[in-house]
């Protein structure tokens, strides 16, 4: 049985939501586990 793709994975407005929902929960998770003071250098790209 396929699922239907959630509606962030096709629609613009809704993953930028989504996004910006969320974004500073992924950078504090991605801060605690990368041991590499650069990584948000590299992230920006």
């Amino acid at each position: 049985m396929l699922r239907k793709p959630a509606k962030i994975a096709t629609d613009p407005v809704a993953f930028d939501a989504f996004y910006r929902r969320h974004v500073d929960a992924v950078t504090r998770f991605l801060a605690r586990r990368i041991d590499d003071p650069t990584w948000q250098d590299r992230d920006a790209d």
